[in-house]
């Protein structure tokens, strides 16, 4: 199985709009602030004399603490935390029955946090408080050892150092066992320690041979979703996958089985963009599922006695349901390399939502016409923008209604004949008519992006006029859901004619194929943008601010 796309300009593409897209998936700076202040409420609640001789510590683990947070794919408000409080010196003889009730018992005391306890007695392993956007935070109790305060003191850089006992009704020794070096054992600043590291190695390998370690601090600090490393994006876009497959399904793959598996598929992927790795990274996790005395294994990094896949064997709907996902995930990926056009919006928005992607697309045209208009990006012979040896378009400005054929004289004015060679020359392959009245028409099919369908066009020019340019198909051109008018279209609309310049901004002396050829392709590449956003991003004058 091979993902990886052929053609640079596609890939180099997919890079682009894949990154937008894990960006918008991401938890918003607003979103964080809640999660701090409902940590900070719990915090609170949780300060009582009854529990200061074990002088509790709360900290953020999961994916909030390695920063793979995503927004909910049914409500862009709705994510969760886990919380883990740390106790120490617990009294001798104590279970984890006896520790989970401890917590338990002081948070159903609570007039805020006591009626949205979803299940009384509390879970399999948290005590979980649900919030009346459907968000909940998971609270985990533990306790630590004498070795992890060291840990954390010093700043180990020895991931195993970090381990710490936690409640599980499902162990044996649930109401009886009292030793805690017997208990469930978990390792989540570990874990992160180990995320980061293989994220930051591979972010910075030509930077610095040193490890970047993940803080310790009891709440990370917020990183905008542009910051984000390649690692932490990858590991929300296959979660996002996974919840528009898979919605609230409870056999649906556990995050911490995704995360695993991508990471170490990462730790060996080459330095490469961010659809490309992600490739990768599908192309070979598989290959961190092993086998041991005919079981499926997935070992926690940090806590060798750990496997993420323990559950399969008992539940085999489970790891059906995995696999299931990834042949999806694998079709999925090669499809967004093959399709184009309408179909290639509709696949992206069935693997990552309708938000996200309208949201992405939106930045990308932003994006792209901050760049043509610094020059920054160029257009290659199909209409392609991002080919480095390209054309650069000349300064313009979308404008309504214009007249086309408004007589500009011009005593350098080239020749019809000539701007008709210069087209033929840099658009091998183009073919030309010539009407009874000396007017020319030149026709050239062009594709804004590499995933963009064809779109056939027709530059019309002659001795002292001002060329005017047709779209011919698609016919009509769609437009948005609701929307009447096209936007940057002369009248008749349904003659396609664009409407590309000020009245002045294009005279005889310029060359057609270094202006009407790229301004097309830009309006197409804007009109793409409008049709998925309803947005024209491409700027200009509309038909409301002139007369």
């Amino acid at each position: 199985m091979t993902l990886f796309v052929s053609e640079n300009t596609k890939r180099d593409y997919l890079d682009m709009l894949i990154g937008l897209i894990a960006e918008k998936i991401a938890i918003t700076k607003s979103m964080y602030d809640s999660a701090i202040s409902q940590y900070n409420g719990i915090t609170q609640a949780l300060d009582v004399p009854a529990l200061s001789p074990f002088k509790p510590v709360l900290r953020v683990q999961g994916s909030m603490r390695l920063g793979t947070s995503v927004r909910s794919y049914l409500n862009d408000n709705d994510f969760d935390v886990d919380i883990i409080i740390e106790l120490r010196s617990i009294p001798l003889g104590w279970t984890q029955k006896r520790v989970k009730e401890l917590i338990l018992e002081h948070l159903l005391k609570h007039p805020t946090y006591g009626p949205m306890i979803k299940v009384k007695e509390g879970g399999r392993r948290c005590v979980t408080i649900e919030y009346a956007n459907n968000s909940h935070v998971d609270v985990l109790p533990s306790v630590i050892s004498d070795k992890y305060i060291r840990a954390i003191e010093y700043r180990s850089s020895d991931f195993y150092s970090y381990q710490l006992a936690i409640t599980d009704k499902k162990d044996s020794g649930y109401s009886s066992e009292t030793d805690v070096s017997r208990w469930p054992q978990s390792n989540p600043i570990g874990y992160a320690d180990w995320f980061q590291s293989i994220a930051e190695r591979n972010e910075a390998r030509h930077k610095s041979a040193l490890m970047v370690r993940a803080e310790i601090e009891a709440f990370p600090h917020y990183k905008e979703a542009k910051d984000k490393n390649t690692l932490q994006k990858i590991i929300m876009l296959l979660k996002r996958h996974r919840d528009m497959l898979m919605g609230t399904d409870e056999d649906k793959p556990v995050s911490i089985l995704l995360t695993t598996l991508a990471a170490k598929a990462y730790a060996n992927s080459p330095n490469a963009g961010i659809f490309q790795t992600l490739c990768w990274v599908v192309e070979h996790m598989m290959e961190e599922i092993h086998c041991q005395n005919g079981r499926p294994v997935v070992l926690n990094p940090v806590n060798p006695q750990e496997n993420f896949a323990d559950k399969w064997p008992e539940k085999p709907l489970k790891q059906k349901k995995f696999y299931n996902w990834y042949n999806q995930l694998v079709e999925d990926i090669k499809a967004i390399q093959q399709l184009s056009g309408p179909t290639f919006n509709e696949k992206l928005r069935r693997m990552f939502g309708e938000t996200a992607v309208k949201q992405a697309r939106e930045q990308e045209g932003k994006n792209a016409h901050i760049a043509i208009v610094n020059k920054n990006t160029s257009m290659a012979a199909n209409g392609n923008w991002g080919a480095n040896d390209g054309k650069i378009s000349k300064p313009h400005t979308f404008y309504e209604n214009n007249k086309p054929y408004l007589l500009q004289p011009d005593p350098k004015w080239i020749p019809a004949h000539s701007q008709l060679k210069i087209l033929l020359n840099d658009f091998p392959g183009t073919t030309i008519k010539k009407s009874k009245d000396g007017i020319y028409s030149w026709f050239w099919d062009c594709s804004p992006t590499p995933c963009s369908d064809t779109y056939k066009v027709r530059i019309e020019f002659a001795e002292g006029r001002i060329p005017r340019v047709q779209i011919l198909s698609p016919s009509p051109l769609p437009k948005p859901h609701g929307v009447k008018l096209y936007e940057h279209i002369n009248h008749p609309q349904e003659l396609q004619f664009l409407c590309l310049h000020l009245p002045g901004e294009w005279k005889g002396h310029m060359i057609i194929a270094d202006t009407f050829v790229p301004w097309t392709s830009e309006w197409l590449y804007s009109y793409e943008i409008w049709l998925e956003t309803g947005v024209w991003t491409g700027e200009g004058h509309r038909r409301d601010t002139h007369n």
